[in-house]
């Protein structure tokens, strides 16, 4: 018997590998660039997140650009006088600022010089996803899963919404066979295999079919509905019109998968499509589960109980709201398959030295 497994992996690996990945580092680079730049300070973009960081309503992370980004075709109208042509032509020249800036990010990184240290540190993460859980959650996704010496192998499909190459790229040096996941998981003791199966750039990449934008029409502004560029703002539209397949793909590894892992994601609204593919699996398969991988600043929230409960409570609630069937039933049955670790630091590269070296 095999079990298929999911890895979705956010911004938040790249983070913690010291890449400056953050929103924040981007737009503190498209300040600097319209310094020089006449046609970035008539960006209708660019203007709007500059008013934003001068008021108290800042964007945090990208998911809250993309939503803002979302918010502002509904200025596309007659009494604003911003034609649709008009912000599309200046999201794509936000994008080949981001294009730009990530590559100049990517051009120093080198996986080949850590190679040793990155299959060891990615081996010794994939061996602890059930183990990193504390141990009466372990006992619980235990007698959720049942998993038993029946299970074979395990196959390990990955959905990388990063743009960035470095977790691919420290993947490919992994064999085929990834590691051996340790337990206990339930009552069984003995260590799975865990092969590779399917890896999937889920918004493309700097090189090519860069995806950004929002999750749905409802989220586009009236008059933008029914723009011929309404496609390029939203993300399943857009991957669908340049015929990548990765929304398809993707959800085809969601779909025959039973334990979902999430890593360095925000859960934000302009994904809301996989949070509630996620959901409707863990619904319909009885032996599944999803493992959330979160990070917080402050470390009371890792080893204060009442903090620790709170914050895990906020992350479980905040992806069951993504789950589009108002039976209450059917969402406690969800949220008793959904378990949450915080500051595990797995996938951790924070200590490599990625810089090419120049001779």
């Amino acid at each position: 018997m095999l079990v298929h497994v999911s890895l979705l992996v956010g911004n938040g690996f790249d983070i913690q590998a010291n890449l400056k990945t953050k929103y924040s580092d981007f737009y503190k680079y498209l300040r600097e660039t319209a310094l020089h730049s006449e046609s970035l300070n008539d960006n209708t973009i660019y203007k709007e997140i500059n008013k934003m960081h001068t008021s108290d309503k800042y964007y945090e992370k990208w998911s809250d650009f993309e939503m803002g980004l979302m918010s502002l075709t509904q200025e596309v109208n007659d009494e604003s006088g911003l034609s649709d042509e008009k912000l599309f032509v200046d999201k794509m020249e936000i994008e080949t600022h981001l294009t730009e800036y990530l590559k100049s990010i990517e051009q120093n990184i080198n996986v080949e010089k850590e190679k040793d240290k990155i299959i060891e540190e990615f081996s010794r993460s994939a061996s602890l996803l059930f183990l990193s859980l504390r141990d009466l959650n372990r006992d619980q996704i235990g007698n959720v899963l049942k998993l038993n010496n029946d299970v074979k192998t395990m196959h390990m499909n990955i959905l990388d919404f990063n743009f960035t190459s470095l977790f691919k790229d420290s993947y490919e040096l992994m064999e085929d066979n990834l590691a051996s996941v340790r337990g206990p998981i339930g009552n069984s003791k003995l260590g799975i295999p865990m092969k590779k199966h399917e890896y999937i750039k889920v918004h493309g990449s700097t090189s090519r079919n860069m995806n950004l934008g929002g999750n749905d029409s409802t989220q586009l502004g009236v008059k933008m509905r029914d723009s011929r560029y309404s496609f390029s703002f939203i993300k399943p539209e857009l991957d669908k019109a340049i015929a990548e397949k990765s929304y398809i793909r993707g959800k085809k590894a969601l779909q025959r998968s039973s334990v979902f892992f999430v890593l360095g994601m925000s859960l934000g609204e302009s994904d809301k499509n996989w949070w509630g593919e996620i959901a409707n699996q863990l619904l319909r398969r009885e032996k599944s589960a999803l493992v959330i991988f979160s990070y917080h600043p402050d470390e009371i929230i890792t080893n204060n109980g009442p903090y620790h409960k709170l914050e895990i409570d906020r992350i479980i609630d905040k992806f069951s709201s993504y789950f589009s069937d108002s039976k209450r039933d059917a969402l406690e049955k969800i949220q008793q398959k959904v378990f949450v670790v915080i500051n595990s630091r797995l996938f951790n590269l924070a200590n490599m030295d990625f810089d090419e070296v120049n001779e």
